[in-house]
């Protein structure tokens, strides 16, 4: 019984937020994933920290009202990440592979993005995942609310697993 307990416990924590599917065009295959969204200031804030797992084909999509080019860290993230850049035209256009878990040491991309997917480090490279991959995002991710201290703000502002510095 403890055990049931404790497996539903994890379960409610861990699914609570609805789930939408991103589709990565690889030169080979698509990939779907699961993905927990994170477009307020708040989510993103949050992220995946504190977490000691993620499956295999999920993940969380942090989407952010305009380009920018901040940095992320793993700050009070005990798991391993890879992070998937993308732009506003949904095209891959930098990757950050295995991300080494609780590190402050700033993960700054290439590129200007608009969205970032996070998804169990080795990923991108098990999965042949490249610069110039397509995204197809869920539907209606569009409408991203930065709220109190979002994008913009001074210090730490909100992408949660990966942290992200404000330029």
């Amino acid at each position: 019984m403890r055990g049931t307990v404790a497996l539903l416990f994890f379960l409610g924590c861990c699914t609570g937020t609805e789930l939408e599917t991103v589709t990565i065009a690889t030169a080979s295959q698509a990939l779907s994933f699961e993905v927990e969204i994170a477009k307020t200031s708040q989510q993103r804030a949050r992220g995946l920290m504190g977490r000691t797992s993620l499956a295999v084909n999920r993940g969380m999509l942090f989407l952010f009202p305009a380009d920018t080019e901040s940095s992320f860290w793993m700050k009070d993230t005990p798991i391993a990440l890879d992070l998937i850049f993308i732009n506003a035209d949904g095209l891959i256009v930098d990757l950050i592979e295995n991300a080494e878990p609780l590190s402050e040491t700033l993960l700054t991309p290439d590129s200007p993005y608009r969205t970032v997917l996070e998804l169990p480090a080795g990923t991108v490279s098990q999965q042949g995942m490249q610069v110039g991959d397509q995204v197809t995002l869920p539907q209606g991710v569009e409408g991203v609310s930065t709220g109190p201290g979002g994008v913009g703000a001074s210090g730490v502002a909100g992408a949660g697993a990966a942290s992200f510095f404000s330029a």
